[in-house]
């Protein structure tokens, strides 16, 4: 077997079989190493890009500091029968729920109750009920008054967390997506919703009556 060491001290026979002088050889090694280190943070460990977006512009909107990771956002709303009847465009995990909210401007009917965590706090539609819960105050304790009243509210908003468990059942939405073609995950999203409606069809979930 040829080695480096000896095939390097015979610059004729070197430059016949690698096409290159030691000299030039011998300068690679500096730029295979920065195009490994480009690969790596480019790359996962088995070797497939990572789900985030090419440019940084695009990186910095959809980094979501709560997950620490790159990841697509999407608000739902669903009815008593747990059906989705609205579903917002996807949007970047830096996004808060509320201001999701504030940019849809999806017109509730007048008169209805609309359940939501403490993400949207300060979301409200007019001519709408919303029993949110409230938020334990900076260095103090709630009333057992007010658990109670949090704890019924929680346990009809739980619902909403079944819908979204029910639309996350196919893999497409829970895994990661690599596809960033432009709408496909809004269409992704619109199929996953439809498919889980369907299912209720034949399956409707029995809660009790709120």
């Amino acid at each position: 077997m040829i080695t480096y060491k000896k095939l390097s001290e015979n610059a004729e026979k070197f430059l016949a079989m690698t096409g290159y002088t030691v000299e030039e050889f011998q300068a690679l090694p500096p730029f295979f190493q920065a195009e490994f280190e480009k690969w790596v943070g480019e790359s996962r460990p088995d070797g497939k890009p990572r789900n985030r977006p090419k440019y940084p512009d695009g990186q910095k909107t959809c980094h979501s500091g709560i997950k620490k990771r790159h990841t697509p956002k999407n608000n739902i709303v669903s009815g008593e029968d747990c059906k989705v009847i609205f579903l917002t465009e996807t949007c970047g995990g830096k996004k808060s729920d509320r201001k999701v909210a504030d940019e849809t401007g999806h017109i509730l009917p007048e008169g209805g109750i609309l359940y939501q965590d403490t993400g949207f706090q300060g979301f409200g539609p007019e001519g709408v009920i919303i029993p949110q819960p409230e938020r334990k105050p900076k260095g103090g304790e709630l009333t057992p008054e007010r658990k109670d009243r949090n704890r019924g509210i929680s346990r009809v908003r739980v619902r909403v967390e079944h819908v979204i468990g029910g639309v996350r059942r196919y893999r497409i939405v829970k895994d990661k997506l690599r596809n960033w073609k432009k709408g496909f995950r809004d269409k992704v999203m619109e199929t996953c919703r439809g498919l889980h409606n369907f299912r209720l069809n034949f399956r409707p979930w029995k809660y009790a009556a709120i």
